[in-house]
């Protein structure tokens, strides 16, 4: 009679372990998915972000260092997060609306001028012209 106790026993306890492993399983399954599906979220989310900040480049006068860009995109594109390169340089410059007040962002649709600080009596003619936003990594690029 032993014997016959001893297995039955002996087989709970690994439909036990079975039980839990499946179980420990489905919690961890269940959890990496969560983890991705809110990861993946937050990508689309910040990529649609980005996208809607398109900094493009209308005109350029070399004899002013002036370059207007242009937000073609839906949202604000704060003018720290737009770089400007001149001949593979990084600008660093002034960045005023169409009547010279100074701003901290462009509206959708609307220009800015971005004076760059290249050195005086130095001209950007025939040298590339890019500016980088958040919706255009590989920048708008036009030679001046």
């Amino acid at each position: 009679m032993s014997k016959g106790i001893t297995s039955i026993i002996t087989i709970v306890i690994l439909l036990l372990i079975g039980v839990s492993l499946a179980g420990s399983f489905f919690i961890w399954v269940n959890r990496t998915q969560t983890t991705f599906q809110n990861k993946t979220a937050e990508t689309i989310t910040q990529q649609s972000s980005n996208t809607a900040k398109l900094a493009k480049i209308e005109n350029i006068v070399p004899q002013t260092r002036n370059i207007t860009i242009r937000n073609a995109g839906t949202a604000s594109i704060p003018v720290n997060e737009i770089t400007v390169y001149v001949g593979n340089a990084l600008q660093t410059g002034r960045w005023t609306d169409a009547l010279g007040n100074q701003i901290t962002e462009i509206q959708p649709q609307n220009v800015a001028l971005f004076s760059a600080s290249f050195p005086s009596g130095t001209s950007c003619a025939g040298m590339e012209v890019k500016s980088v936003s958040p919706g255009f990594p590989d920048g708008d690029k036009t030679v001046c």
